[in-house]
């Protein structure tokens, strides 16, 4: 496996996150912290996504082929699957909930305020004392970012922090898009994979990664 890019902290492999994961060994993984396809047509209409589309169908392929490997691979996972095909996953360990006060877009039922994280595996802080399992976020999306679901960075970190308990833990995305996870880990000193489908969001990420300062 060639990397697409790497440094002391990150690494990007431009592949089908299959093709990847399915030569990492068992619990290599401390957490997974992913925001995977939605299966809703997200990218219906523009060019973000040249190599996948985002249709229900695929999900459900997605989840039957990489679900499993996932958990093989990782202690825990943390994952934002969207509202509409949350049932396609199979039942996760734990829910909680992104609440978006200024709403995130329509729903059938008016302004769209939440996400839900589902929880897979062992809580971390289990006898060390009791952690929110949900968050609220005001921060906006980096707009300099050509995404079409890009995370806001702050909203990331809280995130990945509730799943890592310490720095030096190794961390994977396996649907990484622009690199919101690996920014958030190599900040928080956590070590990082990333593998993304679409080169054009690795090249993004590599910016992203690259900068001293960064400037997303």
């Amino acid at each position: 496996m060639k990397p697409y890019y790497t440094d002391d902290f990150c690494t990007i492999y431009h592949d089908n996150c299959l093709d990847i994961i399915e030569s990492f060994s068992d619990e290599e993984f401390d957490l997974i912290i992913t925001d995977p396809p939605y299966g809703t047509g997200i990218n219906k209409g523009k060019t973000n996504y040249l190599s996948y589309k985002d249709t229900e169908d695929n999900l459900l392929d997605t989840i039957e082929a990489v679900y499993p490997e996932l958990r093989r691979i990782s202690h825990r996972m943390i994952m934002t699957p969207g509202y509409y095909n949350i049932w396609h996953w199979p039942r996760p360990d734990h829910v909680g909930a992104i609440s978006f006060p200024a709403g995130t877009g329509n729903s059938p039922w008016g302004f769209n305020c939440w996400q839900p994280i589902f929880y897979y595996g062992k809580d971390p802080y289990s006898g060390k004392g009791r952690r929110p399992d949900s968050v609220t976020s005001t921060e906006a999306s980096h707009k300099g970012i050509n995404h079409p679901c890009p995370k806001p960075l702050g909203l990331w970190k809280k995130m990945l922090l509730r799943g890592s308990l310490q720095e030096g833990e190794l961390i994977l995305d396996p649907f990484m898009g622009s690199g919101t996870t690996l920014e958030a880990a190599k900040q928080l000193g956590r070590k990082a994979i990333g593998i993304e489908l679409e080169e054009q969001y690795c090249e993004m990420a590599t910016i992203r990664l690259a900068q001293e300062q960064f400037q997303f």
